[in-house]
């Protein structure tokens, strides 16, 4: 284990991504409710267990302090904040805002997760020391 000393965020910094990611757990938790209640299918995919398993990993890793967790909290949030954009884009090209009440709130779940990642990126990126990333 590191030293305190050597973690890439402040006390604060670290307090506001945790409250980020849980609030992006509860909203995977609601996207998997959302999925299961309208498409049908009773199964939980793989995916939402996946986002979630990491959400969790990188929220215990931060409290605790570890410095790959600053890592992989920044990589998973780049990588979902791509994957975002990318399901959404299609959605505003057929005019999602005028489509049937589930596709609109699958839209509105996702457009939510990507912009609560979008500030876990923005502080994990600009709030961080950076000489304690990389030393």
């Amino acid at each position: 284990m590191l030293p305190p000393h050597s973690f890439p965020l402040s006390s604060i910094s670290a307090r506001r991504v945790l409250i980020l990611l849980i609030v992006y757990a509860v909203l995977v938790i609601a996207s998997a409710g959302a999925y299961t209640a309208l498409s049908g299918n009773r199964s939980v995919p793989g995916h939402f267990i996946l986002l979630f398993a990491i959400t969790v990993l990188s929220a215990w890793g931060i409290h605790a302090r570890y410095r790959w967790a600053w890592v992989l909290a920044a990589l998973f949030s780049a990588w979902q904040i791509y994957s975002g954009i990318g399901i959404m884009l299609p959605l505003l090209g057929v005019d999602v805002l005028h489509a049937p009440l589930p596709a609109r709130i699958i839209f509105g779940v996702v457009a939510l997760r990507t912009l609560v990642l979008v500030a876990v990126f923005l502080l994990l990126l600009f709030f961080s020391d950076r000489k304690n990333v990389f030393g």
